[in-house]
Parts: structure tokens; C-alpha cells; sequence
């Protein structure tokens, strides 16, 4: 029993970041209350997920949009992006609501006289194996989104964030 215990905590503490409240920053734009980012203008923090690798993303994605002329980008390669942007919001939501609903599963079971352990077990792995194919495709997503631009691209981003930092 302890042992399920834990892993509902842990659970539920992954989660947390999920259903976090977005704050205002001073400048107006949004940003969501546990991110680590830096609150700026290209952050983009309309993914529910709370996973950082989608975050990471969705900030890239913005930056590389936001500054788009300064960069050289093709009208093909912002699509591209805004593409990119786009599947990531939309699985950062769908894993956001997959968390929510396994975390509800996990409270009714253990609200039953007699707990499943084996039932809650099989959530459990069910659960972390999602988490982790998630985490997988996020970081398949980045790397498929600095792939976008050319090197030179690439350098006058770098510019550009350092210049703006």
C-alpha cells in the first residue's frame, strides 16, 4: 500500500504543472506559474502539458516566428513551424487531459472497500510508459524543428536571442 502511495504522489506532483495557473507578466504576455523560462515576448505557454520538452518547443517555435525576417525565413519554413507549433499544442493538451483522466481512474480505484493493487499497478506502468512516449516524440519534435533552418539561419537566431537576452 505504501508503495502505491508513493507513486500516487509522484504522480500527482508531475502533474501539478499541468493544471497550473498562467500569471501575467509585466509586459502583458503570459506565462505559465511553474516554468522555469524567462518571461519575454517569443515565450508561448499555451501548452497544458507541463512536460518542459513541449515547452522548449513551443518557445522556439514562437521566437523563430516572432523574429522570422530578422532570421530569413522562407514563407515555407514558417509554415513549417506554425505546423510544428501547432501538433505540439495539441499534444501537450491531449497528454495534459490523459493525466487528468488517469488521475481520477487512480482515486476512484483506491475509493473502492477493497484496492486492485495489481489493477493500480497496471495504471501506473500504463501511465509512465505514456509519459514516457511522450517526452520521446516532444524531443523527436525538437530536433525536427531546428532542422528547419540552415546553419546560417540557425547563427542569426543565436544572434538575435543573445542580443535580446
Amino acid at each position: 500500500m505504501k508503495k502505491i502511495m508513493i507513486w500516487v504522489l509522484l504522480v500527482m506532483g508531475f502533474s501539478i504543472p499541468a493544471y497550473a495557473q498562467h500569471k501575467e507578466c509585466s509586459h502583458g504576455d503570459k506565462q505559465c506559474a511553474m516554468s522555469k523560462a524567462s518571461c519575454d515576448k517569443s515565450s508561448d505557454c499555451d501548452s497544458k502539458s507541463g512536460c518542459p520538452i513541449t515547452g522548449k518547443v513551443l518557445k522556439k517555435a514562437a521566437f523563430f516566428i516572432d523574429n522570422a525576417g530578422e532570421i530569413g525565413l522562407s514563407e515555407d519554413q514558417i509554415k513549417q513551424i506554425k505546423a510544428i507549433q501547432h501538433d505540439a499544442k495539441k499534444d501537450g493538451l491531449r497528454g495534459a487531459a490523459e493525466m487528468q483522466i488517469f488521475e481520477m481512474d487512480m482515486m476512484a480505484k483506491l475509493s473502492e472497500d477493497k484496492v486492485d493493487v495489481e489493477g493500480l499497478n497496471a495504471m501506473i506502468d500504463g501511465a509512465s510508459k505514456g509519459m514516457s512516449d511522450g517526452a520521446k516524440k516532444s524531443i523527436a519534435t525538437y530536433v525536427t524543428l531546428k532542422a528547419i533552418l540552415t546553419p546560417e539561419q540557425m547563427s542569426k537566431a543565436k544572434a538575435i536571442w543573445k542580443k535580446k537576452s
